[in-house]
């Protein structure tokens, strides 16, 4: 159930950097007004138990130069919420702004409007996504109303450092690796060391049996323990722990002792 509330507006603008495709118009001499949606948000904040949330958002600068934000709740689900705000700028045909009357977007000093969306119950652990693309998330910091944590690149709840299968996936997915990539794991308390074999060959699921492992390029890399995730020490083709007891003497050599050289 969508809710549309009260927006308190602060300062006025023109122009939207980081607007996305209008979606109405009306005339108004040269410049028309159009509809923008916002994709970015410079702090959430819970109010009232979670079940109301506090959105600050940058916002065209300039007397005239927008008007008509609105904020409302599009989606209430298990793991979370979905927040659209939206507000009128004057655009010309061609999409630019009066630069004469109006400050863009990211231009600073920065104007901000804020907006308050009450939900249809407190959004607990779940996240908060902003707009239709679900890189702009927050979360609860405490449980506590206060300002939410801005979501980082493996989540809002992203896996503890550790000797555990989502820890690890998470530290690939962190370190570029390619797809269709296969690995091996040796782990012990705060170190780890992952080997990486990369095909080169045609992509998994091709038509040709065998061709996932063809040409395949080896790395083995090593890691230290970090709260934030596992930290990458060296990488090398060597056997053993030469590689690694050059930069880290202190990696176990239990973890790297037997390691035979990759291809």
């Amino acid at each position: 159930m969508a809710v549309v509330l009260l927006v308190v507006l602060v300062g006025a603008g023109c122009g939207a950097s980081h607007a996305r495709q209008p979606a109405s118009t009306r005339s108004q001499g040269e410049f028309k007004w159009k509809t923008f949606s916002i994709g970015d948000v410079t702090q959430v904040r819970s109010e009232k138990g979670g079940r109301v949330l506090t959105l600050d958002f940058e916002v065209p600068s300039g007397r005239d130069c927008y008007r008509n934000v609105q904020a409302r709740t599009e989606q209430f689900e298990k793991t979370f919420v979905r927040v659209d705000i939206r507000f009128e700028a004057l655009e010309n045909d061609m999409g630019k702004t009066d630069a004469k009357r109006c400050r863009p977007i990211g231009v600073p000093p920065k104007t901000l409007a804020t907006a308050k969306v009450s939900l249809p119950g407190p959004f607990g652990k779940r996240s908060i996504v902003i707009g239709q693309s679900s890189e702009q998330q927050f979360t609860a910091a405490s449980s506590a109303d206060g300002p939410l944590r801005r979501c980082g690149q493996d989540g809002c709840h992203p896996a503890p450092t550790g000797c555990t299968e989502a820890s690890y996936q998470q530290t690939i997915r962190n370190a570029d690796i390619p797809r269709h990539t296969y690995t091996q794991e040796h782990c012990s308390g705060h170190w780890l060391v992952i080997d990486f074999s990369m095909p080169m060959g045609p992509a998994c699921g091709d038509a040709s049996p065998g061709t996932c492992d063809r040409h395949a390029v080896g790395r083995r890399t090593f890691y230290r323990y970090s709260k934030t995730g596992w930290v990458a020490i060296t990488s090398t083709t060597e056997a053993g722990c030469q590689a690694v007891l050059r930069v880290e003497p202190r990696f176990p050599r239990k973890l790297c002792a037997k390691l035979k050289a990759l291809n």
